[in-house]
């Protein structure tokens, strides 16, 4: 084959393989905004396990649920993605399909949709939307369903000859699979988009008319969330179609007063950080007159006000938003991306919250949930669901105390395991301590290098702030990995007319010392934790460590010397919670499950 022509294969003598493409949609305009990530002017990504080998020719008709047709033509496979379960993450199998010929009406709705996705591209070509995961190459860009081959057409249909040179609209660099790969890198793409879908408010539970087949385990963390699922006996995190294995907790309100989720929404903190929602898990269920919404409301730049029970909210603009909302639109978000990855509805979940979390707030989890459209099987606390993440299968006699240190809060948990048993016996925790206090002391540092720099203290502008706090972040993640880490922020602010570019040299050294009280408060927790139950540090055979922050050396070593050993590394930190709560999801689902016996949530 020639440079992959199709003019070169001889194809006017051969016949084409007919297919029939079965969508789950039941309506054009489902299809249309679901479905556009998986179509280009060019051709069109079909996601099958029997893919057909590239050069193939094929007769194609895609139709709804109902039967009617969407499109009708013939084409030629140029590309196929194997499916590859090991793969980090999962590879999804299909191949991407090149038109030769469209009849006319499906060339009218290949261009409405390859416009709007146009408008989508234009969207997301800005800076700051993150970068996926090393060595993953996207197939078909976006969370649209994609199709499933459904079986042969009966009888082969005849295509015209074939050119080699193909029309401007239907040229090979539009192609699904190949072209989608040189792009840059783009932010999680919900189907509902600034400029194309607005996410509505969730206000009133989603209805579930049949339970799902598929039960899911969601973390739903402070800085990021994530999905696991249970495939042949394997827990693995679901992944996006860009890769990212986890979704930013972020709700933002744009210009056009359209809400945005995740990796968008992130992108905004930058540039609008009041209308932007971030570290909300903090108050879910607490009221406005709380310690907690006290001390968010001197640390974020966006409003927190009281909704009509007293509880806190959010302000975004026009809207008075419950913390219950933000969270659904997350879990909402969280739950389309496992529905486009299994390729069915999922409307069953369990979830997982701090230890801590009294009724009051695990009630406020299930009311997010239920406007979310999930049913929560179970409310899982979070250093259980690392356990089980930890232990499951292993049949281990154990005594474990679970350290997670997330974006946002802090738990202590001491479990007992008996093979399928997973009692927590003792538990404690620190509402004020996460990722997002480490991160403020990087900006106080930050603050203060300012002030030395140009000799006045900060003006105190939001936006310059908020870059501030997220070069901070971008320092802390680096130092621990490197021992130094330079900031650059160009044009910060102005002083007497000049622009302000703050430069400065971050080292690890000078950090720890400046993030080291926050570690002992943490093993502090810890200590208080095991004397609760008058246990003594011989009495743990295993330290788990948990949750993002605890990924940096200095906690690492200050664990090690507490508790006179190293922690283990036979789990994830970011992904254990999730797949823990995958782990139970399946378990429910078999005739013999784990029993966990957990310590009553506190008031």
């Amino acid at each position: 084959m020639a440079n992959g022509d199709p003019a070169d294969t001889g194809s006017a003598e051969r016949k084409p393989v007919g297919l029939l493409v079965r969508l789950a949609y039941q309506s054009i305009e489902d299809f249309k905004r679901r479905f556009a990530p998986n179509l280009s002017r060019g051709g069109v990504f079909i996601r099958t396990r029997e893919p057909k080998p590239a050069g193939t020719l094929v007769a194609f008709e895609l139709r709804l649920s109902t039967g009617e047709k969407v499109m009708r033509g013939d084409g030629v496979v140029r590309s196929v993605v194997a499916e590859d379960l090991g793969a980090t993450p999962p590879r999804v199998p299909g191949m991407a399909i090149q038109f030769t010929r469209l009849d006319a009406a499906s060339r009218a709705l290949v261009e409405e949709v390859a416009s709007s996705r146009a408008a989508l591209e234009r969207t997301l070509s800005s800076p700051g939307m993150g970068t996926p995961l090393p060595g993953f190459t996207p197939v078909a860009a976006g969370l649209g369903s994609p199709p499933t081959l459904s079986r042969p057409l009966g009888t082969p249909v005849a295509v015209p000859t074939l050119s080699p040179t193909l029309s401007p609209t239907l040229s090979p660099t539009n192609v699904p699979g190949e072209a989608e790969r040189d792009r840059p890198p783009r932010g999680e793409q919900l189907r509902r988009i600034t400029g194309l879908f607005e996410i509505p408010l969730p206000s009133t539970p989603e209805p579930i008319t049949r339970p799902s087949r598929a039960v899911i385990g969601i973390d739903l963390g402070t800085t990021n969330s994530s999905a696991a699922v249970v495939r042949d006996g394997r827990p693995y995190v679901i992944p996006s179609r860009e890769g990212y294995r986890t979704i930013p907790s972020v709700v933002a309100l744009t210009p056009r007063q359209t809400l945005v989720v995740g990796h968008l929404a992130r992108a905004q903190l930058l540039s609008d950080p009041a209308g932007t929602i971030n570290g909300a898990k903090r108050l879910l269920g607490r009221p406005f007159d709380s310690a907690m919404a006290a001390e968010m409301r001197g640390k974020f730049p966006y409003q927190i006000v009281a909704d009509q029970d007293g509880l806190a909210a959010v302000r975004l603009g026009p809207l008075t938003v419950t913390i219950e909302q933000v969270a659904a639109l997350i879990l909402r978000a969280v739950k389309e991306l496992a529905q486009n990855h299994l390729g069915e509805e999922v409307n069953r979940a369990v979830l997982t919250v701090p230890a801590y979390y009294n009724e009051r707030q695990r009630q406020a989890m299930r009311t997010a949930a239920a406007l979310a459209g999930l049913r929560v099987e179970r409310i899982l606390n979070e250093p259980t669901a690392a356990a089980l993440a930890y232990a499951y299968g292993r049949h281990l006699q154990q005594r474990v105390l679970v350290y997670d240190l997330g974006g946002g809060t802090f738990d202590a948990s001491v479990l007992e395991l008996q093979d399928n048993t997973y009692e927590v016996v003792s538990t404690g925790g620190d509402a004020f301590l996460g990722g997002v206090d480490f991160d403020a002391c990087l900006t106080r540092l930050l603050l203060r290098q300012y002030a030395e720099q140009v000799g006045v203290e900060f003006d105190g502008n939001p936006v310059a702030l908020s870059r501030l706090t997220d070069a901070a972040e971008r320092a802390k993640c680096a130092l621990s990995e490197r021992a130094s880490f330079p900031v650059q922020l160009p044009f910060l602010a102005m002083h007497q007319g000049q622009p302000v570019t703050l430069e400065t040299m971050l080292n690890r050294g000078e950090v720890e010392a400046l993030v080291a009280p926050l570690v002992d408060r943490s093993i502090e927790v810890c200590r208080e934790v095991l004397q609760a139950k008058g246990l003594t540090i011989s009495d743990i055979d295993e330290v788990i460590l948990v949750g993002g922050q605890s990924r940096m050396p200095l906690v690492h070593q200050k664990v090690a010397a507490f508790f006179g050993k190293p922690p283990a590394r036979t789990v994830h930190p970011d992904e254990a919670v999730a797949l823990g709560a995958a782990l139970l999801a399946e378990s429910l689902e078999g005739a013999e499950g784990v029993v966990l016996l957990s310590v009553t949530a506190r008031d």
